[in-house]
């Protein structure tokens, strides 16, 4: 039952009733899913310190093990992180720990100390968001892609099938159903290249954005230019140069616009099939077993277009 109707005991709809419908996000959006892009985002650093600066050398007989640290990070690898994070009393720290003691057991000791370094917490922290957003993007655009082409698909069925349109609520010329829904499948297009060509943006520049400790240390290099190549290339992201400590995240205001405009062509859409519904110009399926109305079992109301 828990499997169909999700935790029962859950605060949010979300996380509960209507988890089905968006689990794909939970490995994503929830804390697990960001201890497991804080921990990709340390080691992907630590490779980049080596393989990129020279500063110390990797066995190449560990290097898959030390991918596997966030590659097969589990639920039982964030408990730990949480249990650590008791100590510290701070999350990040909590992650640098527990990459220490894996890297302890598969035996590379000797560049433990070198995770975490020249790094503040939002280094770490604006990049796991760029990762999560990224991922969570990519499957929100899948689902648009199939929804305009069912759209495109539907305008192609129903060309020539005449309706009357309406226009403050009243019949006015004809159109037909092909063209209202061509309309939609047009104004979802718009937005889906533009998702598509959004960019996330992340930023490994130190505590105040001017690589301070970075270039105390190692003065010799190129810090800008390196920071750049590593976002770049072992992130696969934007990188942002200009910043204080913290990612200004405009990034992050231009995605949620597109994806208002997208929420409100979807409106638009349930709000018309629910009114071609209400016209009798479409019928839902009857389902077996299903019931309408606690009191009206004969009836068939368009729930997932009011939910939508």
């Amino acid at each position: 039952m828990e499997d169909v109707m999700g935790n029962l005991k859950a605060i949010g709809v979300f996380d509960g009733r209507y988890n089905k419908y968006v689990n794909e996000f939970e490995e994503i959006f929830s804390e697990f899913g960001l201890m497991k892009r804080r921990v990709q985002v340390e080691i992907k650093w630590l490779f980049f310190l080596s393989r990129e600066l020279k500063l110390f050398e990797i066995d190449k007989d560990i290097v898959e093990s030390i991918n596997n640290i966030y590659k097969k990070f589990d639920i039982k690898d964030a408990k730990h992180i949480k249990e650590i994070e008791k100590t510290t009393n701070h999350d990040v720290k909590a992650v640098e720990y527990f990459i220490k003691e894996k890297l302890d057991k598969v035996g590379a000791s000797e560049i433990k100390e070198w995770v975490h370094f020249a790094c503040t917490s939002e280094d770490i922290n604006n990049n796991s968001y760029a990762l999560m957003l990224k991922e969570g993007k990519n499957i929100i655009s899948k689902a648009l892609e199939q929804n305009i082409k069912k759209l495109e698909e539907f305008g192609k069925k129903y060309k020539d099938v005449s309706m009357i349109s309406r226009t403050h609520g009243q019949p006015a010329s004809p159109t037909t159903a092909g063209k209202e829904f061509i309309n939609f499948a047009f104004r979802l297009k718009k937005e889906y290249e533009k998702l598509n060509r959004h960019e996330v943006e992340g930023k490994m520049n130190g505590a105040s954005g001017n690589f301070n400790a970075h270039q105390f240390v190692f003065d010799n290099v190129d810090w800008i230019s390196k920071s750049s190549e590593f976002i770049d290339n072992y992130l696969k992201i934007k990188p942002l140069i200009f910043s204080t400590q913290i990612n200004n995240y405009s990034y992050i205001s231009e995605l949620l616009h597109i994806l208002i405009r997208i929420a409100s062509i979807v409106i638009d859409i349930d709000r018309d099939i629910w009114g071609y519904i209400s016209f009798d110009y479409l019928k839902q399926k009857v389902v077996k077993g299903e019931v309408g109305s606690s009191t009206m079992p004969h009836k068939v109301n368009p729930i997932d277009f009011e939910n939508s």
